[in-house]
């Protein structure tokens, strides 16, 4: 065997596949029920048809007719009729024209979705009002201040004044679920309503006793250090059941938080909050004016002269001095200093309690 047939031998063995033609596609079949043409692509019953576009060539050197045709859809005309809306149409789906433009919720980023709680915060000057009652009050004393109201959709039929006056002045309101609600106001204790609302300027304590100079009787609480926005609500809301009409507070904004407008249940609006950057300062000048101090201590002590609240004889103009725990600078300014005797099982009442019982006292001494 010589190199030449080795070399022969070595040499892998090569096949050519031969291409088969392809099968002739059928031109003559037809199915019962519809006209297709004999290329078996272009369809022409019920509206469809062939929009064809010249062949681009493949990978492979030749024209695919598969990648180079677009089906579309076309309605027959004269099959459907196209249904306008008319206003006597009782369709859900109906087009509808909103004759005014609808107010935007407050301020949302656009990733957000239109439902989600509000995450922005309150303006310096507004505050969330919620609960039947508070926002009744605030609808009823002052309801140019209020800027948007939400609610849940058992109480739209008890505040239906509050949203046909919105809507008549372009105002916003939304009816929200109760799990809204709470992520708005931060508490389930909402009560299905809540109202942004411009908080209440306060007063001075020269403006406010110019404005009541003429009464005859008048009675004003001075509350020290008290920032429990239930405890601050509940003894707003026996100043207004006792007819108190004005309240001393070093900051005015513990007022106007929710909850402390939820516990006063609507009394707020009918108490005028009085600014007093220094309050022994703020009391001399009530009683520059005929008022006359009584301060309410927390318990009986044995260091600080008191007498029973139930001896004491009220003036008829009176502020009512309230601190949690005694401040000396505010027993020297008091002219008198009270207390609530009671039992050695509890040394001391709830300050709102206590708070009623002296105005109780105050308000049965002017009925005489």
């Amino acid at each position: 065997m010589n190199d030449n047939e080795n070399t022969t031998k070595n040499k892998p063995s090569v096949y050519y596949a031969q291409k088969k033609a392809e099968p002739e596609r059928r031109t003559d079949h037809k199915r019962s029920g519809d006209s297709r043409k004999g290329d078996g692509f272009a369809y022409k019953k019920d509206g469809y048809k062939k929009e064809a576009y010249k062949d681009k060539p493949t990978a492979r050197g030749r024209s695919d007719e598969r990648t180079s045709r677009i089906e579309t859809f076309e309605p027959k005309k004269g099959r459907v009729a196209v249904r306008k809306p008319t206003e006597n149409s009782d369709s859900p789906w109906q087009t509808k024209i909103r004759k005014e433009p609808q107010q935007p919720s407050y301020a949302q980023k656009e990733s957000e979705p239109a439902l989600a709680a509000p995450q922005r915060k309150l303006a310096h000057d507004e505050v969330f009002v919620y609960s039947e009652n508070s926002c009744k009050a605030v609808f009823k004393q002052r309801a140019s201040s209020i800027i948007k109201a939400f609610l849940t959709e058992e109480m739209t039929t008890k505040f239906r004044d509050l949203v046909m006056s919105l809507a008549e002045k372009h105002l916003g309101y939304d009816v929200v679920s109760d799990e809204y609600m709470t992520k708005l106001t931060g508490t389930p204790h909402h009560g299905g309503v809540c109202l942004i609302v411009k908080k209440r300027t306060p007063l001075t304590a020269l403006d406010y006793l110019d404005q009541t100079k003429k009464q005859a009787h008048d009675c004003v609480l001075a509350i020290d250090d008290i920032n429990n926005p239930h405890n601050l609500g509940a003894l707003i809301r026996s100043a207004a059941f006792f007819s108190a009409q004005g309240v001393i507070l070093r900051h005015v904004d513990t007022l106007e938080s929710g909850a402390a407008l939820r516990v006063a249940e609507g009394g707020a609006e009918y108490v005028q909050p009085i600014r007093a950057d220094d309050m022994a300062a703020t009391l001399s000048q009530f009683k520059q004016q005929g008022y006359r101090v009584v301060a309410l201590l927390p318990c009986k002590m044995k260091n600080v002269p008191a007498q029973s609240l139930f001896d004491v004889k009220f003036a008829d103009k009176t502020v009512v001095v309230l601190f949690q725990q005694m401040n000396k600078a505010l027993i020297q300014v008091a002219d008198q200093i009270v207390y609530v005797s009671g039992s050695d099982v509890m040394p001391a009442l709830n300050i709102s309690v206590a708070t009623g019982l002296i105005l109780a006292q105050w308000q049965q001494r002017n009925q005489e």
